[in-house]
């Protein structure tokens, strides 16, 4: 999607995670990435790599003085790490009811909230129809994305 909006010479090199991925950006076998800001983290703190945008819409907390990538200059291009709790569909009303009310009241805790954001975490409580509207946005986002690419699977 980067590539898609800037025009930027990139080539997608797969990784079986972002740990070797991270290995090998410190190490300088590859020249950039994009990655959630907890795995490069540690790195970016120790000085092996540096952090130049977050394509969060605001500044992550565990790296304050780094810029988005509006501010760096790339408008529009905002991609958030995102993970949700599902259940099975037949999961009983009552009991998704429980689930959510439970998430809801622990993602209020401020000792919860602290701890997320040191590790550049920060989290979003969407629930129901909202968590559906963004569920299907993210759809459409990266459906174009692979469009556009020309990806296809094997």
């Amino acid at each position: 999607m980067f590539r898609i909006r800037t025009g930027a010479a990139l080539t997608h090199v797969p990784y079986r995670g972002s740990a070797p991925a991270v290995q090998d950006l410190a190490a300088g076998h590859i020249p950039a990435m994009f990655d959630p800001v907890q795995s490069p983290l540690g790195q970016i703190q120790a000085g092996r790599v540096r952090a130049l945008a977050v394509s969060a819409p605001a500044r992550s907390p565990a790296l304050p003085e780094v810029p988005t990538m509006a501010e760096a200059g790339v408008s529009g291009h905002e991609m958030v790490a995102w993970w949700a709790v599902v259940a099975p569909r037949a999961i009983p009303e009552a009991a998704a009811a429980r689930l959510a009310a439970e998430i809801a009241r622990i993602a209020q805790r401020p000792d919860w909230r602290e701890g997320l954001a040191r590790l550049g975490i920060s989290p979003m409580l969407l629930q129901g129809e909202e968590l559906a509207a963004f569920l299907d946005q993210e759809r459409r986002r990266w459906g174009e994305a692979v469009r556009v690419s020309g990806a296809s699977a094997d």
